[in-house]
């Protein structure tokens, strides 16, 4: 695939199952090896499982970085990276995994095909994204919603925000 002009691309994170820190860990530095430079991360957080909930916790975060990289490409290698850290493809939606990655924003685009939705369908109506977005980029719009992803952040239920738990380790 060709490559295009250098933009920030926001991912989601996240993991229920085997050692999460660490496959979180290690999903940063494939990121950097493989999608593009990483501006900054936010901090872990604990999340009940969301959609399907006879699950373990997650831990999530929130990732911004720097590709020239198109945006099927990069969710072609998000794809790559969960396989590799073990998640099955043959799971119900919202089910456990070691790892998953979504793509949030992109810079610049709004993409709605089969393959791919950005900004993420989902992402407005779910604190366990917003809350560590809103950390590391509180004045990026939704650029279809036209709300800055503090305000969204807010905007979600109280008792979903308090259900978003800082996660506290030293190896993140």
């Amino acid at each position: 695939m060709s490559k295009g002009k250098e933009r920030y691309v926001y991912l989601g994170i996240g993991g229920n199952l085997g050692d999460r820190v660490s496959t979180l860990s290690n999903s940063l530095t494939a990121i950097q090896e493989r999608i593009g430079t990483i501006e900054r991360h936010s901090s872990l957080y604990e999340t009940p499982p969301w959609g399907y909930t006879q699950q373990p916790e997650f831990l999530n975060a929130a990732v911004v970085l720097k590709t020239n990289l198109p945006a099927l490409e990069i969710l072609g290698i998000a794809k790559e990276l969960e396989r590799a850290a073990g998640r099955a493809t043959n799971h119900p939606r919202w089910h456990e995994r070691p790892l998953d990655i979504d793509i949030l924003i992109v810079e610049g685009e709004v993409i709605n095909s089969e393959e791919l939705t950005v900004p993420h369908i989902y992402m407005a109506a779910r604190a366990f994204v917003l809350v560590p977005l809103a950390e590391i980029a509180p004045e990026i719009v939704h650029q279809t919603i036209g709300l800055r992803i503090e305000t969204l952040r807010d905007l979600c239920p109280p008792s979903d925000r308090s259900n978003v738990k800082k996660y506290l380790t030293p190896d993140w």
